[in-house]
Order: structure tokens, then sequence, then C-alpha cells
């Protein structure tokens, strides 16, 4: 055990606890609660009609986007007593994404997919810290040409993805983990919203 842990109190220990769950708090508190109720609604719609939502992300963020794809399409369904939300996310598939990845590039790992399994009024829900991964971009310029509603939980100052989406959930930090946790918790809060929805 290192050593300055041994002699520091209990409350100098949390300081670094404490300052973190406030970053979360302001976080949450200047989010624009209008781009939140913009993604809900469009969720809303593609879950209405029955269409396809494909998340994307990498690292912490792609879990965080397979995580909230199992919300969508097996919580919301049996929280609303129904068929869910068709909700996919294009990184559970490692065997496609290392033949892409090997074959076509890195940066075609999730568009190659889009390409094959997406329609017309589909949804992409991107999953980013700093917006600007290569994949991600390509994949948001694919799904604009596909006629795909864009939308995304960005970090960072947004990156490129802030640009192109055609709905953005902005959390301003640098702090990766922060971040992340904003998109899980306000995806969450969106799922849960949409518990008591009946379709």
């Amino acid at each position: 055990m290192p050593n300055e842990l041994k002699l520091a109190s209990v409350s100098d220990q949390s300081k670094g606890l404490k300052a973190y769950l406030k970053e979360i708090q302001d976080l949450l508190e200047n989010i624009d609660i209008e781009s939140v109720i913009l993604l809900r609604k469009m969720l809303y719609q593609c879950w209405y009609k029955q269409n396809t939502v494909f998340l994307i992300g990498n690292g912490g963020s792609e879990a965080n986007a397979t995580h909230l794809a199992n919300d969508l399409l097996y919580g919301l369904g049996k929280s609303a007593g129904g068929a869910g939300l068709k909700a996919i996310s294009l990184s559970a598939n490692c065997s496609v994404l290392s033949a892409i990845a090997n074959d076509d590039g890195y940066e075609y790992i999730f568009s190659k997919q889009l390409e094959t399994l997406a329609s017309s009024g589909d949804m992409l829900l991107v999953f980013s810290g700093s917006g600007n991964s290569k994949n991600l971009i390509t994949c948001i310029q694919t799904a604009k040409k596909m006629g795909l509603q864009t939308a995304g939980f960005l970090g960072f100052d947004g990156g490129k993805a802030k640009e192109f989406l055609d709905v953005c959930v902005h959390s301003k930090t640098y702090n990766m983990q922060a971040s992340e946790d904003i998109q899980i918790i306000l995806g969450h809060a969106i799922s849960r919203d949409l518990c008591g929805v009946k379709i």
C-alpha cells in the first residue's frame, strides 16, 4: 500500500472522491435539458415506428453504448409490457469488427456494418469523449447519406461530431471518466422515462 494512503486521514483521502462527485453534479446541473428531451423524442419515434437505433462508441464509451442497447431492447420492453426498441450495438460482433478492420481499416468498422444493416428512418446514437474518432465520424457521415437521424453524447469540446450530429447532448469536461458517467446517467434517465410509455 502506498505510504501516503497510510499517513493520510480519512478526511484527506475523501477529498478526491468528493471533488469527483461535485464535478458530476455540476455537469448534470449544466446540461442543456432541451437536447436531452430532443434525444428522448427521437428514441421514442424510433420505437413507435419500429425503426432501429444503432449505437457506437470506443473504449468505455463503447461499453456504455452496448449497455444502453440492452436497456432499450430488453429492459424497455420488459418495463413497458411489450416489445422493446430495436437497438443494436455495432461493437457487439468482434468477428465482423476484426474482419472490417483488417480488410478495410479501423475507421470503417461501424460504417460498413451500417451500410448493410440500416434503412432510412433508422437512427445512429454516438457515445464519445472527444467526438473526433475517425470511425465515429465516418459512421456519422454514412448515416446522414443513408437518411438516418443522428444524435450523440459528447464530452470535451464536442469535436467534429458536434458539427455533424442532428442532436448533441454535450457535457463540456475533459475528464473522460466524468464524460462517460454523464453518458450512462442520461441514457438511464431517458430509458426510465420511456418505460412509462405504452406503445
